[in-house]
């Protein structure tokens, strides 16, 4: 009997069951009062639902064998949402399989039905998916869905018919929820704005917490702290989310960048400014992001010897200037010219032929300033060279 709520934009589910896995298993609850919440489960639920689609899933055959009703089986539900206290929308849905074992089974565990209509009806991806929960039922279920499964280890239920199916199909066991998650979600670097528009991160190291405060987003953008150990993939979908990049999870990681997957609407321009951004292999002498907005827009400069690369990136339609002056006294007085060679590559404006524009201007001041209208997915990249 599964209920549905609004759909948000996410990929990745976790199906999850409800006794011995969110709550305590109290053998065919009907009392409301009788919900108690595992420990860790509250705490690991409010992290991943931001990230994740949550789905409850609970075979409840007391319904069928006439223990009690539906009605009192939403109602233990309800009392543990309300003790989980989720953010909206919580469960995205819930399915209560009120067969017996007996009984042909529509939605009863281990029939994947719930799971199989919610990936096509929210658009998941099944490789982003898990099923949850302490029984053998619940891992047939993942699998037979084709997701994901894991284990929470109960004492009673762990026999050798459910090791060997974990053994089968590689199965993770855990000791609990709040275990596996960690495993499962890692816990990502946290970022926020104070209201003086300065930026707070928290990340976890190891087993400590970290925290530090930057007085300006570039700051955080121009850091590397290793909070991830990896990246395994690094989707820009779109400009807002290349922008959101640099500062939500590049300065988080110091290993090596995956190569991006672009979205098709991003721009030549704007995929060639973003590799320069996020650009770890090539040498230079300095870095510095001149300003920028997380999922709005983002200006940074490299610095090689005596040449000068800036790279612009936007999400939607603005206009993005540089002063080459302010990148001048950033040089050292040795390294300085008076007249440069400036190389634009950027997106054609109306009027123009070709998917990429290239210009160079000789003889220009170290006061030069150049204004560049980008379109919505927009980039550009400019090179200062010192002339003799």
């Amino acid at each position: 009997m599964p209920q549905a709520a609004h759909s948000a934009k996410t990929r990745s589910a976790l199906f999850l069951d409800r006794d011995g896995t969110i709550i305590r298993d109290m053998g065919y609850l009907s009392d409301p009062d009788g919900v108690e919440l595992l420990d860790g489960a509250k705490e690991a639920l409010q992290r991943v639902c931001a990230s994740h689609h949550l789905y409850l899933f609970t075979n409840q055959s007391g319904i069928g064998r006439g223990y009690y009703t539906l009605e009192q089986a939403q109602a233990v539900n309800a009392r543990m949402m309300e003790l989980l206290a989720l953010p909206e929308p919580g469960f995205m849905a819930v399915c209560i399989a009120p067969e017996t074992p007996e009984q042909p089974a529509i939605y009863r565990k281990p029939s994947p039905a719930f799971i199989l209509e919610r990936i096509a009806a929210d658009g998941l991806d099944p490789a982003q998916c898990w099923m949850i929960g302490d029984r053998l039922s619940d891992l047939e279920a993942g699998v037979n869905a084709g997701i994901a499964a894991v284990l929470i280890h109960n004492e009673t239920l762990f026999n050798e018919q459910t090791r060997a199916f974990c053994n089968e199909h590689h199965i993770p066991v855990y000791p609990s929820l709040h275990a596996a998650l960690a495993e499962i979600v890692p816990e990502r670097p946290q970022v926020r704005f104070t209201a003086d528009g300065k930026v707070v991160a928290c990340w976890m190291q190891g087993s400590e917490r970290r925290t530090a405060s930057f007085d300006r987003p570039g700051d955080l953008a121009e850091s590397r702290f290793p909070a991830l150990e990896h990246i395994a993939e690094l989707e820009v979908a779109d400009g807002k989310q290349g922008c959101e990049h640099l500062f939500f999870t590049v300065p988080f990681t110091e290993a090596a960048l995956p190569e991006p997957t672009f979205g098709a609407t991003l721009t030549p321009a704007y995929r060639a400014a973003f590799m320069m951004l996020i650009d770890r292999n090539t040498p230079c002498d300095a870095f510095w992001l001149i300003r920028g907005e997380p999922g709005e827009f983002a200006v940074g400069a490299r610095r090689q010897g005596k040449v000068w690369r800036v790279a612009g990136i936007t999400a939607t339609s603005k206009t993005l200037t540089v002063r080459f002056e302010d990148l001048w006294l950033r040089t050292p007085v040795e390294l300085r010219a008076l007249r440069y060679t400036v190389q634009i590559l950027r997106d054609p404006i109306v009027g123009e032929e070709g998917e990429v524009v290239e210009e160079t201007f000789t003889e220009q001041a170290p006061d030069v300033r150049v204004a560049l209208d980008l379109a919505q997915n927009g980039g550009f990249l400019l090179t200062f060279r010192p002339e003799p």
